[in-house]
C-alpha cells in the first residue's frame, strides 16, 4: 500500500520518469496566417531540438506536440482538445488573441501552465492565473508607436486603421487615447476585417479626413494590402504599425515602394542584437530554414528554453511551474527579458524600427 501511494504521488507531482516532457504547441500552419506560424514552429522546434541534443531535461527529452489552429477559434479549440488528450506538461500558443481567448476557459479549468504569444493586454486583464504572456502587449506597444509619431516625426492628424478583431478593436482605444493625452484626435479611425481583399474606402476615409500620418494595427496579410493601397491610392504620408513589418517574411512580399515611409514597433529585431546568444540563435535558426528569424521566431524559442529551465528546476507539476513562473524574475532570452507581474505579463521593452530600406533601422528602445 505503501508504495502504491508513492507511485501515485510521483506521477501527480511529476517527479515520476517520464519516457518524454511534452509540451503542446497551437500554431498557425496553413491560412494567411501560417507567413508567422512558419516562424513560430521552426523557432520552438529548434530550442527543443538544442535541449535534447544536450541531453535532455536530466536525461529526458522534450517532445513537442504541434497542433494547427488554422486561424479561427473552433479550430483552435479542436486543437486544444487534441494536445490536451496527451497529456502535456505545459502550452504555448502561438494564436492570434480571439483564438486564445476563446481556449482561456479550458485551460483555466485543465490548469495547465501556458505561455501565450497573443499581444491583446485582455489576455492577462481577464484574470487566467494559467496565463503567462512573454510579449510585449498591444497596449505598451501601441504608446510607443503613437509617442513615435506625434514625437519625434511631428504629425498631429493622425488616421487610425484597425483589424475589426480583438487585437485591433482593444487597440484602436489605447491609440486614441495616447493622442488625447498629447492634446490630439485622431482625424478618423477606421476598421476592416482580416478577410477583406480590398480596403481603399476605409483609406479614402482617412485620406479625405486629412490626415498627414496612419497608424495600423493589423495582421501580416493585411498590413501588405493596406501599405500597397496607400501608395495606389496616394496616400504619401508615413505609415507606422505593430510588429506586422518587422518580419522578414513580410518584407519579402512588399516591394520597395510598398516600404516607403513605412515604420513598426517590435519586441526585438534579433539580427541587430548584439547580445551573443541572440547572435548564436540568429545563426543556427538561418541554417535551419534559410532566412532570418523574426520576433515571433524567437519568442517561440524563448518560451521552450524558459519551460525547460523551469521543469528543470521543480518538476513537471502544473502548480510548481506556475509559481515558478510567477516569481522567476530576468530570464534572459534571445528576444527579450522577461519578468512575469501579478497578470502574467512578462515582456517590457518595444523598438521602433524604420523598414524603408534594405533592411530594418532600429531608430529607439522604449523600456518599462
Amino acid at each position: 500500500m505503501v508504495l502504491l501511494f508513492l507511485f501515485v504521488t510521483m506521477i501527480a507531482t511529476g517527479a515520476f520518469a517520464v519516457n518524454t516532457i511534452r509540451i503542446g504547441f497551437i500554431v498557425p500552419l496553413t491560412t494567411a496566417n501560417a507567413l508567422i506560424g512558419w516562424g513560430m514552429q521552426h523557432g520552438a522546434a529548434l530550442a527543443v531540438k538544442e535541449i535534447n541534443e544536450a541531453g535532455g531535461i536530466k536525461g529526458v527529452n522534450i517532445e513537442l506536440l504541434s497542433e494547427d489552429n488554422a486561424d479561427t477559434n473552433a479550430i483552435a479549440v479542436n486543437a486544444l482538445h487534441k494536445v490536451s488528450a496527451s497529456k502535456p506538461v505545459a502550452l504555448i500558443l502561438g494564436s492570434t488573441s480571439s483564438q486564445t481567448m476563446a481556449m482561456s476557459p479550458i485551460i483555466q479549468k485543465a490548469k495547465i501552465p501556458t505561455l501565450i504569444e497573443g499581444s491583446s493586454p485582455k489576455l492577462t486583464d481577464h484574470g487566467n492565473p494559467w496565463f503567462f504572456q512573454p510579449r510585449v502587449t498591444d497596449e505598451f506597444a501601441a504608446i510607443a508607436a503613437t509617442r513615435y509619431v506625434v514625437q519625434h516625426l511631428k504629425k498631429t492628424k493622425i488616421g487610425v486603421f484597425h483589424a475589426a478583431e480583438e487585437f485591433g478593436l482593444s487597440t484602436a482605444p489605447v491609440i486614441v487615447k495616447t493622442l488625447e493625452e498629447l492634446n490630439l484626435k485622431p482625424v478618423a479611425v477606421v476598421s476592416a476585417p482580416s478577410s477583406d481583399k480590398d480596403v481603399s474606402a476605409q483609406l479614402l476615409q482617412i485620406k479625405n479626413a486629412g490626415a498627414d500620418a496612419v497608424i495600423a494595427w493589423v495582421l501580416p496579410a493585411p498590413g501588405v494590402l493596406l501599405a500597397r493601397q496607400m501608395k495606389q491610392l496616394k496616400i504619401n504620408v508615413p505609415l507606422m504599425a505593430n510588429p506586422i513589418f518587422a518580419m522578414p517574411q513580410v518584407l519579402k512580399l512588399m516591394t520597395p515602394e510598398d516600404r516607403a515611409d513605412v515604420y513598426s514597433v517590435t519586441d526585438t529585431v534579433p539580427d541587430q542584437d548584439t547580445d551573443p546568444a541572440a547572435q548564436d540563435f540568429v545563426k543556427r535558426y538561418k541554417e535551419r530554414t534559410g532566412i532570418m528569424p523574426d520576433l515571433l521566431a524567437a519568442i517561440s524559442y524563448d518560451s521552450v528554453k524558459l519551460l525547460a529551465k523551469v521543469i528543470r528546476e521543480v518538476g513537471t507539476g502544473p502548480e510548481a511551474i506556475q509559481k515558478a513562473l510567477r516569481e522567476g524574475k530576468g530570464y534572459r532570452g534571445v528576444a527579450n527579458t522577461y519578468t512575469f507581474d501579478e497578470k502574467g505579463r512578462g515582456a517590457w521593452r518595444v523598438m521602433v524600427v524604420d523598414v524603408s530600406g534594405a533592411g530594418l533601422k532600429v531608430l529607439t528602445t522604449v523600456s518599462r
